[in-house]
Formats: C-alpha cells, sequence, structure tokens
C-alpha cells in the first residue's frame, strides 16, 4: 500500500478507537515516505491520545522537520509540550499558531493559561483578555479569563469574569466552583504583592514572598508558580528548591518532589528543611528505611526540628518498631503538640494494644480537634477494643455525621 492508504486506513481505525492498529499503520506510513510530515503527524497526534507524550513529541519534532505549519499542529505540540512540565518551550509554538491566525481565540486562551504557568501575569493577562475580545458572548473565554486573573493573584477581577462565564451558561459546574474556589478574602494582600512586583518584577524576594504566602492559603499550585520563578532568576537558590520540593510534597507529587529537594541538598547540605521534607516524600512512598535515615540527618543540624522529628516517628512506626516510635511522638508533642500528633502516637499505642493510654490520647486530640472524624473513628474502634460497645456506637455516629 502506498503512504496515503495506509494513512486513510489508519484514520479510520483511529475514528473506531482502534488506536494501537491505526499507530502501527501510520508507523509503515513513515516507513514508505519519511518526508510525508502528514505522516508524522498522524503518528504524534495518535501517541498523544495514547498518553505517550515523549514519543508524540519525538514525532511532531519529525513532523515540523518535514515541513508541517498550520494551526492545529502548533496547538497540539504545545500541548504536550505543557502535559510534560515543558511550558515555557510551549510558548514559541502558540506565537506560530497566533501568526498564522491571529483571530483564532482558542490559541489566545491557551496561550494565556501557558504563560500563567510560568509565571508571566501581565502577558497571560493580555493574552486572554483578547480571547474575551474575540468571543466576548462565549463563557468558555470568560472561564479561562477568569482562571488566568485568579493565577495572577487579581482575585476580585477573576470571580467578575466567572460571574459574566455563568451569565452566559448559568448552570456551567466547573465555572460555579471556581468562581466558589477564589480566595477573596486574600484579595486586598494579593493587590499590595501584585504592586510591589509591578515595580520589581525581577526581585527574587518578592516571588518567594509571593510563594510562601501562597502556600499558607493552601494554593500549592500558584505557589510553585513563584518558586520556579524564584528559580529561574536565581538557580543557586537553595531555599527555593526546598520550597518547591515542599509544595510538590502538599500536592502529593512525591516522586517529582525527591530530585528538586536532592538539588536543593546539593545546594546547601546544611539545611535541615530540605533533609526533612525529603524524608517526608519518602514515607509517603514507602521509603521507610531512607526516611529514617533522611529524619535522622535533619536531626543532626536540628535537634528539635519537629516536622523531622514527626517524620521519624511514622518511619519507625511502618517500620513496626512501636515503642521507639512512641518515644519520639512524646519528643514532639513536648515541643508542638497538636491533634495530628496526639493522633500519632494513638496509632502507635494502639500497635502496643495500650488501649486505655490512646483513649486518652485520643480525648486530647478531640479537645484540640473536636471536629475531626478520623478522630472519632479511631475512638470507636478503641472503645470496642476496651469493651464499651454502647460508647463505641456513639463515637462511630459522631463520626459518620462529620464526615457526611
Amino acid at each position: 500500500m502506498s503512504a496515503e492508504e495506509l494513512l486513510a486506513q489508519g484514520q479510520t481505525l483511529r475514528e473506531d478507537g482502534k488506536l494501537d492498529e491505526a499507530l502501527e499503520l501510520f508507523q509503515q506510513a513513515t516507513e514508505a515516505k519519511p518526508e510525508n510530515a502528514e505522516a508524522w503527524f498522524e503518528c504524534a497526534y495518535t501517541l498523544r491520545a495514547l498518553e505517550r507524550y515523549q514519543e508524540s513529541l519525538a514525532d511532531f519534532e519529525r513532523a515540523e522537520a518535514a515541513g508541517m505549519d498550520d494551526v492545529r499542529f502548533w496547538l497540539l505540540k504545545a500541548n504536550v509540550l505543557r502535559v510534560l512540565g515543558r511550558t515555557e518551550a510551549s510558548l514559541p509554538d502558540y506565537e506560530r499558531a497566533l501568526a498564522l491566525e491571529p483571530d483564532f481565540g482558542f490559541t489566545w486562551i491557551q496561550n494565556g493559561l501557558a504563560l500563567a504557568e510560568v509565571g508571566r501575569y501581565e502577558e497571560s493577562i493580555a493574552a486572554s483578555t483578547r480571547s474575551t475580545e474575540l468571543a466576548p458572548d462565549e463563557s468558555d473565554a470568560w472561564y479561562h479569563h477568569g482562571e488566568v486573573l485568579e493565577a495572577a493573584g487579581r482575585y476580585s477581577e477573576a470571580v467578575a469574569a466567572y460571574e459574566r462565564a455563568l451569565q452566559l451558561e448559568p448552570d456551567r459546574i466547573e465555572v460555579q466552583e471556581a468562581k466558589k474556589d477564589v480566595p477573596i478574602q486574600y484579595a486586598a494582600e494579593m493587590e499590595a504583592l501584585n504592586r510591589a512586583q509591578e515595580a520589581r518584577p525581577q526581585d527574587t524576594r518578592l516571588w518567594m514572598g509571593r510563594g510562601d504566602f501562597l502556600a499558607a492559603i493552601d494554593r500549592f499550585q500558584d505557589a510553585l508558580v513563584a518558586f520556579d520563578r524564584v528559580i529561574a532568576l536565581d538557580p543557586e537558590n537553595a531555599l527555593a528548591w526546598n520550597q518547591k520540593g515542599w509544595a510538590l510534597n502538599m500536592l502529593g507529587a512525591y516522586e517529582e518532589a525527591l530530585p528538586i529537594l536532592e538539588h536543593g541538598r546539593a545546594l546547601d547540605a546544611s539545611n535541615p528543611n530540605l533533609w526533612g521534607n525529603t524524608a517526608f516524600a519518602c514515607n509517603e512512598l514507602g521509603n521507610y528505611e531512607e526516611a529514617l535515615a533522611m529524619s535522622e540527618r535533619a536531626l543532626e543540624l536540628d535537634p528539635e526540628h519537629v516536622p523531622a522529628l514527626s517524620n521519624q516517628g511514622n518511619a519507625l512506626l511502618n517500620l513496626e518498631r512501636y515503642e521507639e516510635a512512641l518515644a519520639i511522638f512524646d519528643r514532639v508533642l513536648a515541643l508542638e503538640p497538636n491533634a495530628h500528633r496526639w493522633g500519632n502516637k494513638t496509632v502507635a499505642l494502639m500497635k502496643l494494644e495500650r488501649y486505655p493510654e490512646a483513649l486518652d490520647c485520643l480525648e486530647q486530640a478531640l479537645a484540640l480537634a473536636p471536629g475531626d472524624a478520623s478522630s472519632w473513628y479511631v475512638k470507636s474502634i478503641v472503645l470496642s477494643e476496651l469493651g464499651r460497645p454502647q460508647e463505641a456506637q456513639e463515637a462511630r455516629a459522631r463520626a459518620e455525621v462529620l464526615d457526611a
């Protein structure tokens, strides 16, 4: 079969959802006619659908080398770059798409979102504003404009954009949720930060302050953008590497956090936070021996480093070294007691079948956080072990109410 026939059959298979069979035909087409840009594009497009992004990018680049140059191509290639975490590299592709079709609102939206992902907020707002000018009656344009404004910390304007999107499509759940999640109560603080950064856009201290503030209000994804900007401006800033690793931990991206924290430790091995955050990631990944070693290194630098002590205790707990874990949790509680830490001690006591003491710990935890459903669930288990079924049932009922 000719390359053209292979492409036609592959497209039919792909439309039928037979992606692997389609890919095989597209790859045969590239072998039959290596200079055919469309064949490489079809391979890249199908690999993207199969979530084989690195291979997809390689074939997009081959299609580009063969002369592929249309809006759809540049948008899809840019999308793959962003999925691979190479947002900065995607920006020239959006520019190429806009050069071919400057009035295509979707490209302006995606360009705006990509610019926001790398902290180029003024440019991102200009791009998403252009999308609303091109499509003033499209809810999507206003929704994504709101996302860009929100990422830029312009919370009042973001709410207004979401409200405009909802005027056009009142039943859009994702827009309703986005509007609800805007931390509008921090609008004044973010506006002050924005004004300071407009005057000093390259000031790493301001970017670090922005990241720390956003992390403090649980906006970890936005905080990552700020920490990445610090690293771009000052690659030797170990504190920024630590903060990025910590934010990734808070987002559950533990595998991604480890090399970031390792790089930070190479820059500054004297910072106990870098060792402690590494220990946290190792614990979450089930690497308990490594977590223990990292915690101990942090504690050599600061014997009263509470997060490191907590990570050490959790590692010992998971290694079934319960008496040692219990001693560590007692040290933690002597330094900085909170409900979660009382809960850790409770688990150690339960493993040792010391249920009366475990119940005492739970009472301490619930005094600090009476609305914590998990503590009530655990209390029901402890009460059951103590032969107090009626109280256990009441504790479980309370937990279910709180968890509803």
